[in-house]
Order: C-alpha cells, then structure tokens, then sequence
C-alpha cells in the first residue's frame, strides 16, 4: 500500500467522522435552548475552522509526497545512469579491476 493511498484512506475516515459530528452538533443546535445558544455556535465554529485546517493539511501532505516520490525516482535513476556492469571477465579475490583492465589494455 503506498502512502498516497494511505492519506487518502485517512482522509475517508476523517471526512466520514466529520459528517457523524456535524449530524449531532446540527441535532443539538436544533434542540439547543437560548441559554446553550452561543456555546454550541461557538463549538459550531471551532468545529468548522479545525475541519478546515485537517483538509488543507492533508492535502499539503498528499502534495509533499507526490514531490518526494518523483525526486526518490528521480534520485534512483541517477544512480543507475552512473553504473557500468562488466561481464565475462574473470576475477580472483583481491584482485583491482582497474589494474587489469590497463595490464591487458597495454599488452
């Protein structure tokens, strides 16, 4: 499972949470009496403001990932770019590859 499917996963349950929330706090607004009027408005508001910080916050996270998966890839297919394999050339232990490359370049 990659990350991305992982902050969006999360962002299913938070979203799926939040809607239960926003059930009961607008339950409890219509039931509310005029004394618990600006408590439940106030909590109402707070409520809204943190959903909103929790959205942007995964969307950020999603956005971050995206980048770093390109720049790993990125960093990934640099290191192969630099790599030369050479095959069919026997090797004894110890031995310097670059010592028996210019022996027998030379001879």
């Amino acid at each position: 499972m990659s990350v991305i499917s992982d902050i969006q996963a999360l962002s299913d349950i938070f979203t799926s949470k939040m809607q239960g929330f926003e059930l009961q706090l607008q339950s409890a607004m219509v039931k509310q009496s005029n004394s618990e009027g600006p408590i439940i408005n106030e909590i109402a508001d707070n409520f809204i403001a943190f959903k909103k910080f929790v959205i942007s916050a995964l969307e950020k996270m999603r956005e971050k990932v995206c980048i770093f998966e390109s720049k790993i890839d990125y960093l990934e297919n640099c290191s192969r770019k630099n790599c030369l394999l050479i095959h069919g050339i026997p090797e004894t232990k110890g031995e310097r590859i670059e010592n028996v490359l210019f022996v027998n370049h030379l001879q």
